[in-house]
């Protein structure tokens, strides 16, 4: 907005900072691109990346500061409300996402088109290019409203896909890392 990111997890950031009189400089960019610049060690952290043992080997990860639940959304014409029902179908998910991860974790047999952006995932299933999303519950309904896009419908409330949402840090950047759980805590 206005040339400056918002949403909750900068501002959570942005507190935190505040408190621990941290000089934090935001960017934005694609989701994959970023994580792999953290990988690497080219920047010092994400203002939000959802925790795993895997991804934990290679990345530092904060106290939790929020959970976020996953949804299959898919087209209200279709039949399909499950991973399970989609079968050899086709499931959009964000490049390097968490869910990306769950879906290769539990052998899903169609295809998984990763795509740049939660965003694009939704409007490919809202132009029937793929058979359903898998993306943040919460996220998935915000985009839905903001494209005004009402064709489609959040299933599988039997997916156990609900993760701690933490800020993660270069695997070398301990003290960044304590800088931000203190601030975390006395928030």
């Amino acid at each position: 907005e206005n040339g400056r990111l918002k949403g909750f997890n900068v501002e959570v950031l942005e507190t935190v900072a505040q408190i621990m009189n941290l000089n934090l400089r935001f960017d934005w960019g694609i989701w994959a691109d970023i994580r792999a610049e953290l990988e690497a060690g080219k920047i010092d952290g994400l203002t939000g990346m959802m925790y795993s043992e895997e991804r934990s080997k290679i990345i530092n990860f904060t106290v939790p500061f929020n959970t976020l639940s996953y949804a299959l959304f898919t087209h209200q014409d279709s039949p399909a409300r499950t991973v399970e029902e989609i079968g050899d179908g086709c499931i959009a998910v964000q490049q390097g996402d968490i869910a990306h991860d769950y879906l290769l974790s539990r052998g899903f047999r169609g295809t998984i088109l990763p795509l740049a952006t939660a965003e694009e995932a939704l409007m490919h299933v809202a132009l029937k290019r793929c058979d359903g999303a898998l993306v943040g519950h919460v996220h998935g309904w915000y985009v839905l409203r903001e494209l005004h896009i009402d064709t489609l419908v959040a299933g599988d409330n039997t997916l156990k896909l609900s993760q701690d949402c933490c800020f993660a840090v270069s695997k070398n950047n301990e003290w960044l890392r304590g800088q931000i759980d203190e601030g975390l805590r006395i928030l």
